[in-house]
């Protein structure tokens, strides 16, 4: 991997805080990952320039031409993606952006496919790892991911599979080494045991209320009583 970084170039890193995109040319692969984030409901004058400015980066690419791959969310529900021509309802400006999105497909790619999720384990994914534990061996997923032939490996995936294949990878090395977030589940309390926490709530109010030591202490009582109860 840091043999990669050494070797990834930025092709461009924009942001107009509607619209972000961030273009890298992977050298070894020879292969330009686009990251694209389009908000809903966005304005022409935040989106045409983002795209107008990667088609011009991708114009002075020299030859021979890299391998595109777009990791996008364009927020435009409207859009049939399989035929890449149908828009069903939504604005104007959807409309508009979303013609302008195939104009820019047609010209730079010749093969398109829709990716929701990638294709990796749906068991595991990254937010159930703790990254934060003491627990995470970061020297040995440091080591593999730096040992691992990616040149090679990556050589004869398709394009449009590449970024899937790399999310995988990586999520593989790092399960290996990082430990699971704990279960965020909290079994249901008992009736009865919820009836006698809320008396043992009301007393301890009234005791905090009270003026009276002898009526403290056979408050008190009572909720020594109520807690063996729990």
């Amino acid at each position: 991997m840091e043999e990669f970084a050494s070797l990834t170039e930025v092709l461009l890193g924009e942001s107009n805080y509607f619209v972000e995109v961030l273009a890298l040319h992977i050298t070894p692969l020879n292969l330009v990952l686009v990251n694209l984030y389009r908000p809903p409901a966005c304005e022409n004058e935040y989106f045409r320039p983002i795209i107008t400015k990667l088609d011009a980066v991708l114009e002075n690419l020299s030859s021979p031409m890299p391998e595109l791959v777009m990791v996008v969310d364009f927020n435009l529900p409207h859009v049939s993606w399989s035929d890449m021509r149908t828009v069903h309802g939504g604005t104007e400006q959807d409309k508009f952006q979303a013609e302008l999105l195939f104009k820019f497909a047609e010209k730079w790619t010749n093969n398109s496919s829709q990716t929701v999720e990638p294709t990796i384990n749906p068991d595991i994914t990254f937010k159930d790892l703790n990254f934060s534990s003491n627990m995470v061996d970061w020297s040995n997923i440091k080591h593999e991911l730096d040992e691992f032939d990616w040149q090679t490996e990556m050589k004869n995936v398709p394009v449009d599979e590449k970024y899937s294949t790399i999310i995988a990878t990586t999520l593989k090395i790092v399960t290996k080494y990082t430990p699971l977030r704990k279960a965020c589940y909290k079994a249901p309390i008992p009736r009865d045991r919820k009836a006698i926490m809320k008396k043992r709530s009301k007393l301890h109010s009234r005791i905090r209320h009270c003026n009276n030591d002898h009526g403290k202490r056979s408050m008190q009582d009572k909720v020594e009583r109520l807690e063996e109860q729990l």
